[in-house]
């Protein structure tokens, strides 16, 4: 009995996430449209995309999740839903990252030049795939540098990029952040932080922990205002992390980091100053807020420009 239940156990565990389909007024899968999680061989190494549109004959639009390391399936079905109705929506899970995670090894070759190349080989298995000529890249974060570096690369493959949470220097906002985060460790006498910051020392950070322990005060301080729209469509789980995409392995898989692959990362992607690539969108609000806005120069594309998430 004993081992029939840890090979059910097993079996549950293993169990691969789903998304669910889109349906028409009638309740059936929508004729015409899209809903998978699908494996894509990239570099050498079986990735998963999200893809999901109520057409498959709109625009297509990849999204580059920040991290590196992070995986926003469940983010960008939470909030983002609404660019299915109008796109290709197509979510990558890098490789290392949340269904992606056992694509990472051998970590030694999961570097910046390798996560570029990778970029543009998913928009190319896009393009074809949708019979598209070009496609949208938006970045968000971590994923904005690596968008910038894809979209300079090869800018015949893609409309426009979109930036959200846009990196320009990475060393540089690094150091600012640095600088801010111990003035306020002096301003509000936390002596603990002050000393733990000096420990780690300016960027960039010999202890990859340290930028892990600083994502959890940019809320201290640049706390903004969350929108209705956000409070109400919270994805389950810690961080999105009870999506349905996410098998149960995927879920603990979420939590982990990575301190052999990310290093490299860092130190590479650092070392850039981006320029962007024309045309270029930088929303102002953060990417939620966008998404239920007007969304900014989109609706200057001729493609796009009576798309429904996008009026005024």
């Amino acid at each position: 009995m004993l081992a029939v239940a840890l090979v059910a156990f097993g079996v549950l565990l293993a169990r691969p996430g789903s998304t669910e389909p889109i349906l028409a007024a009638d309740g059936r899968p929508m004729a015409g449209s899209v809903a998978e999680l699908a494996k894509v061989s990239l570099g050498g190494h079986e990735q998963t995309v999200l893809i999901r549109a109520r057409s498959t004959a709109n625009p297509v639009l990849l999204y580059l999740a920040g991290g590196p390391g992070q995986s926003d399936l469940g983010y960008t079905r939470a909030y983002m839903a609404g660019l299915e109705d109008d796109f290709v929506f197509s979510v990558w899970d890098q490789r290392g990252a949340g269904t992606s995670y056992a694509a990472l090894d051998p970590s030694s070759t999961w570097t910046l030049e390798q996560a570029v190349a990778d970029t543009v080989a998913l928009a190319r298995y896009l393009a074809a795939r949708f019979g598209a000529e070009k496609i949208y890249l938006f970045g968000n974060s971590w994923g904005s540098t690596l968008g910038v570096l894809a979209a300079q690369r090869n800018p015949e493959l893609f409309h426009a990029y979109i930036g959200a949470g846009q990196m320009a220097s990475q060393l540089a906002s690094d150091q600012i952040i640095y600088r801010q985060l111990l003035e306020h460790a002096t301003r509000t006498g936390d002596t603990a932080l002050a000393e733990r910051m000096r420990e780690f020392g300016p960027p960039p950070y010999r202890d990859i922990y340290a930028n892990a322990f600083i994502v959890g005060y940019y809320d201290t301080l640049a706390n903004y205002p969350k929108t209705a729209y956000f409070q109400a469509h919270r994805p389950p789980g810690i961080d999105g992390t009870g999506a349905a995409e996410y098998g149960p392995l995927d879920k603990a898989r979420l939590s982990t980091v990575d301190t052999d692959a990310v290093p490299a990362f860092i130190v590479a992607s650092v070392a850039y100053l981006v320029r962007l690539p024309r045309p270029a969108v930088i929303p102002r609000a953060g990417v939620t807020a966008w998404m239920s806005s007007p969304c900014g120069g989109l609706r200057r594309r001729r493609s796009v420009r009576r798309a429904r998430w996008c009026r005024p």
